[in-house]
């Protein structure tokens, strides 16, 4: 990776976890704010780590996507719902059916979420790609037990070094939305 690339990475993740400023109520609520921006900076470090060591195999492997995170439609258009989820991940191709990916994005609440999951996508037709997803993520209002488990379709195009992964979220209050990835 260039120094010129890793700036660039870097800024991309200075970006997404930029914190907006957060009222706090009493001081519990501060206390959890800056748990969250620590937690958020460790999943931002681990990231970059991850990226560092698997560097040399990206130059040579094109089974590495760089994820930019994405754009949301919220179906319930009442509720106060971020639609622009910046973030940054990686995804890693085992092969052209079993795919790992991770990574971190500004969720539709406004906070800093972390994701992992698995893909399985068997079904293809010329570029596009279809299958399901399986994995966990945080910092939703509906989690104060710890990780939430989320099962998702996979719909994705891929062509040549550029891709976009199609977020369905088809539950009531769901949202479709597009991921940009590139290939390294």
């Amino acid at each position: 990776m260039t120094d010129e690339n890793r700036t660039l990475g870097l800024n991309i993740v200075c970006l997404a976890v930029r914190a907006e400023p957060v009222e706090a109520h009493s001081p519990f609520d501060r206390l959890r704010a800056n748990e969250l921006k620590r937690t958020a900076l460790r999943w931002v470090w681990v990231l970059i780590v991850v990226l560092e060591c698997f560097t040399q195999y990206a130059q040579a492997d094109e089974r590495f996507w760089l994820h930019s995170g994405g754009l949301t439609y919220h179906f319930d258009r009442d509720a106060d719902r971020n639609g622009n989820n910046l973030g940054i991940g990686v995804e890693y191709r085992f092969t052209a059916e079993h795919w790992i990916g991770g990574g971190i994005f500004r969720n539709s609440y406004g906070d800093v979420s972390p994701y992992l999951g698995y893909a399985y996508v068997p079904w293809r037709w010329k570029n596009f790609l279809l299958g399901g997803s399986i994995g966990l993520t945080s910092n939703y209002e509906s989690d104060d037990r710890g990780p939430a488990l989320f099962m998702l379709p996979v719909i994705a195009y891929d062509w040549k070094h550029v891709g976009v992964n199609v977020l369905l979220v088809p539950f009531e209050n769901g949202l479709i939305g597009a991921q940009l990835k590139f290939r390294f």
